[in-house]
């Protein structure tokens, strides 16, 4: 499990690719998800994120930054599922 520290902001291009890693506690302060930051990341379940669907949505994400069907569980007791 990774968590990421609460003053980072941004995460950058292929961060995490290919890391064996299940899930992922990703901070409300991020403004912006890299190019391929999670891509082949064959084990992730689940992303955790501090704060809100709303405020999920206004982060900005590149292409493949996600893979597609990972739940992103946020604070707020809202699911969102990567498509």
């Amino acid at each position: 499990d990774v968590i990421l520290p609460s003053n980072l902001t941004k995460i950058g291009n292929y961060s995490f690719e290919s890391m064996n890693i299940e899930s992922v506690t990703i901070p409300v302060g991020v403004t912006e998800i890299g190019l391929c930051a999670f891509e082949n990341c064959l084990n992730l379940k689940t992303i955790n994120y501090q704060g809100a669907q709303a405020q999920w949505e206004q982060i900005t994400k590149s292409d493949s930054c996600i893979p597609n069907g990972t739940p992103i569980q946020c604070t707020d007791g809202s699911t969102v599922f990567n498509n």
